[in-house]
């Protein structure tokens, strides 16, 4: 009986050490939470400003403005960031002893001026239609896919057009766009962009997104098409969605949506 008594001492001493084991993270395993960005205007005329979030001292919180992943070298941003220019920032945060943070990427685009005429597409579903100005206003839409800032189509090709006034340099699109797919919302596959000239030539210019059909965190997509200057007297955008929800998705087989909330010309 002595026996079992101490063979069951050492089994339930055994146990608790397993536990603590469990409970209690090394302090290598720790990984930093990534850092809190935001930024004032993501579309500006003259400035914006990038403000960085770091209330703990001992944690670096470190970028890149050259689209690159940041490492321990690069600069500290120890206050928020005056933009210029157009630009993609990557923040990370790093602490000694400790796993760095994941990258947070944000795009702030300079935006100019340009008079264009008699923007036309698709009907927007009826539940999110606020009115076509809303791809012209200048206005960045937020995570809520559901207010005013947003036009939500279900369409497989949904197509925009609008006319400029004679003599606009041209350098390109951009169409900015959600994805959250737990809500169904998707990158389109493919974009064409089209320039009618006033001697009755066009030229397209296509630009393809292979990964709109794999797994992806919710974030803002900036889909762009550079072009050589032009002078174009009319802009057509077509976009081509995927044809239905990849069978990964629980909403496999039925149509994803697509939501822009702004047309910006380079």
């Amino acid at each position: 009986m002595r026996c079992l008594v101490i063979i069951g001492l050492f089994l339930v001493l055994g146990c608790n050490k397993t536990i603590q084991n469990s409970i209690y993270l090394q302090e290598e395993d720790t990984v930093l939470s990534p850092p809190s960005i935001s930024v004032d205007e993501v579309f500006f005329d003259t400035r914006t400003m990038i403000r960085v979030q770091n209330r703990d001292p001992k944690i670096n919180i470190r970028y890149t403005q050259d689209n690159t992943e940041p490492n321990r070298n690069s600069p500290i941003s120890n206050s928020d960031i005056k933009v210029f220019e157009t630009g993609v920032y990557k923040f990370k945060a790093f602490q000694n002893g400790i796993e760095s943070s994941q990258t947070v990427t944000v795009e702030a685009f300079k935006i100019r001026k340009v008079n264009w005429i008699g923007l036309e597409s698709n009907d927007a579903n009826e539940n999110y239609n606020s009115g076509i100005n809303v791809l012209s206003n200048r206005t960045k839409g937020d995570w809520n896919f559901r207010s005013d800032e947003w036009y939500g189509y279900n369409d497989s090709i949904v197509e925009f057009s609008f006319s400029l006034e004679e003599g606009e340099v041209v350098n390109g699109i951009i169409l900015s766009s959600l994805i959250d797919q737990n809500s169904w919302i998707f990158s389109p596959e493919e974009i064409s962009l089209t320039y009618y000239f006033e001697n009755g030539t066009k030229k397209t210019h296509n630009l393809s997104i292979p990964d709109s059909n794999l797994q992806s965190d919710r974030r803002m997509k900036y889909l762009k098409i550079n072009t050589p200057p032009s002078y174009p007297n009319k802009i057509e955008i077509k976009v081509l969605n995927l044809i239905t929800i990849p069978d990964w998705h629980p909403g496999n087989g039925h149509k994803p949506w697509l939501f822009v909330d702004e047309i910006l010309i380079l």
